[in-house]
């Protein structure tokens, strides 16, 4: 895709690509692709380290032109994943961390696995506690086996809360396990 994006041929692209990663711009979240009897998405998805440089970009220089830019969503996600690798490499411990996606597009942020413990999680930019937001975790939970208490919505709200059917823990506030 990139490489249509930028007219480029696709070894030039995947030269580039791994130049950023050497560089440590950019990494690439792998999928989980365990059997679940469904079509799932297998190529990995692409983020950078630093939310500053994708701003820069993407032509964001303040704080009020990121509250209304459409890849708000995706510049939050971005955050939270590469804060977990950072965190991981930081405590000289290896990622362990994946995405979920299946050919009707339910799709699963962020999956850690720590001591044979599956944890999903849904990053959502919004400042409100919505069910909705758990809906595509339910749904991974009921493939998986994954238990209702490891669902995490991680969101740009003022408050936490733990449910019997899934948390919600403010980008802030977010400890993820060893």
């Amino acid at each position: 895709e990139l490489a249509n994006a930028s007219m480029l041929s696709v070894p030039t692209v995947r030269a580039w690509i791994s130049i950023l990663k050497q560089s440590y711009l950019i990494f690439e979240l792998p999928p989980y692709y365990n059997n679940f009897s469904k079509r799932l998405v297998k190529s990995p998805k692409l983020y950078f380290y630093d939310t500053g440089i994708l701003c820069y970009l993407l032509g964001i220089e303040t704080a009020e032109q990121l509250q209304s830019h459409p890849s708000r969503g995706a510049i939050f996600e971005t955050l939270v994943v590469s804060e977990y690798m950072k965190t991981r490499f930081f405590s000289a411990k290896t990622p362990s961390a994946y995405f979920w996606r299946d050919s009707n597009q339910n799709e699963i942020d962020m999956l850690t696995e720590h001591a044979g413990v599956l944890k999903a999680y849904e990053i959502k930019a919004g400042n409100t506690m919505d069910q909705k937001y758990l809906k595509g975790l339910r749904k991974f939970a009921e493939l998986s086996g994954i238990s209702l208490q490891d669902l995490y919505c991680i969101y740009a709200g003022d408050r936490s809360f733990r449910g019997e059917t899934g948390n919600f823990v403010r980008y802030d506030e977010v400890h993820f396990e060893e």
